[in-house]
């Protein structure tokens, strides 16, 4: 039988079983998963499957608990380690934080994750700025749901929630803003769309007029 006529292996495909097993190759791979590098990384630098990378690394009792995944993961927590608490989540010190109460702090997360879960909407006020801007407004204990309460809205509602564009206002006053800007908003846009078509209708108008000026200049001259 021809061997040659068999039909070899579909391209892409890992060819690892045909190869001779290499304890050098072995002791590569578990160096390098060692240091925190991935099945899928290691196996495409060696040509094989990453399930064969982990039965490799298994014989030297290595996986993701003690290796690879492991590694990778005090790398992250070492760098978050780096970082102070209270300034990864609340944006400021420990002592600032230490100075406000928790109902303030729970409020500003509330506000802050109901933020970045509306689409477009920004936060980059710190804990200590928003609880400032309750502290001048002193409307704190007036804070809530409901038409006559106070919360602290946007100046502008396309931008994002910074200390140069918030302030703590009636929400009924908030939402009337909110109205009066869309309608600027349609009012603008529908004139520029009547400027447009006024645009529009007056090239047609000089475009007619150029063509029908051509079309007389077109005719022939009757000379007597």
């Amino acid at each position: 039988m021809d061997m040659s006529m068999l039909p070899g292996p579909a391209s892409g495909q890992h060819t690892d079983e045909r190869k001779p097993r290499s304890p050098q190759r072995d002791q590569l791979i578990r160096d390098r998963y060692l240091t925190g590098e991935t099945l899928a990384s290691i196996g495409a630098a060696f040509g094989i499957s990453a399930e064969r990378v982990r039965k490799i690394v298994k014989k030297f009792g290595l996986d993701k608990r003690n290796a690879g995944l492991a590694i990778r993961n005090v790398g992250r927590s070492q760098a978050q380690q780096r970082v102070p608490y209270s300034v990864r989540v609340y944006g400021c010190s420990e002592q600032e934080l230490r100075a406000i109460p928790d109902e303030q702090r729970l409020a500003f997360l509330q506000q802050r994750t109901n933020a970045r879960r509306a689409a477009g909407m920004s936060w980059e006020l710190s804990l200590t700025q928003w609880a400032g801007l309750w502290k001048a407004s002193g409307k704190w204990a007036q804070r809530g749901q409901g038409p006559f309460k106070y919360g602290l809205c946007r100046v502008d509602p396309a931008g994002p929630y910074a200390i140069s564009n918030v302030r703590v206002a009636r929400n009924h006053e908030a939402a009337m803003r909110g109205r009066d800007l869309k309608s600027a908003a349609r009012r603008r846009q529908s004139l520029r769309q009547a400027r447009h078509e006024k645009w529009i209708r007056e090239m047609a108008r000089i475009l007619k007029k150029s063509v029908a000026t051509d079309a007389r200049q077109a005719e022939p001259v009757d000379r007597q």
